[in-house]
């Protein structure tokens, strides 16, 4: 259980990290039974040092300690930056994936990913419904009795592509109506 120290550099190995965790636990007495702390109702506060297994609280010897502690916790939650969890999400439940802990929501990997596939599916119905009122849009003016929706339609008898325009001579006389040529 060596580990190696070469100037600059040390080698730490698999069995000097068990070595290590082995050492640091705490082996406290299960005799004694643990110390009922409450810390919602009222601090507790313990000489780590001295008490590693928490079994004395010492919060009402040294109150001066307590307010020391709760000052510096205050100043510490005043320099901190908020946090940017997100929404609880009810499909991370663990008990929905075999009581499975792990990490939920992985980041995005692909641009359908980022934007979400609902988003797309909206985006594109929205697309599509456009397409089809500009297309109704188009076909309803092409309806319109104009001279320019005129020259569009083609009769069902015509030979050739080309479209004759009758003069409005013509037109009256086909509809049997009379011009004034004044």
């Amino acid at each position: 259980n060596a580990t190696l120290i070469g100037g600059q550099w040390r080698l730490l190995r698999a069995d000097t990290v068990r070595s290590l965790r082995s050492e640091a636990q705490l082996k406290c007495d299960p005799a004694q039974p643990p110390l009922e702390c409450r810390p919602r109702e009222s601090a507790c506060l313990f000489n780590i040092k001295d008490d590693p297994c928490e079994r004395r609280n010492l919060a009402d010897q040294r109150p001066d300690i307590i307010a020391e502690m709760e000052d510096l916790l205050l100043r510490y939650r005043q320099s901190m930056v908020p946090a940017i969890n997100k929404p609880t999400d009810p499909l991370a439940d663990p008990a929905l994936w075999n009581n499975t802990w792990m990490s939920w929501q992985d980041p995005p990997k692909t641009i359908v990913d980022q934007v979400g596939v609902h988003r797309l599916v909206r985006e594109a119905l929205i697309a599509t419904v456009i397409v089809i009122v500009v297309v109704l849009l188009v076909a309803a003016l092409l309806r319109v009795s104009s001279p320019s929706a005129l020259m569009l339609r083609l009769p069902s008898n015509h030979k050739d592509h080309k479209r004759q325009m009758d003069t409005p001579a013509e037109q009256a006389e086909k509809t049997n109506l009379t011009i004034d040529q004044a």
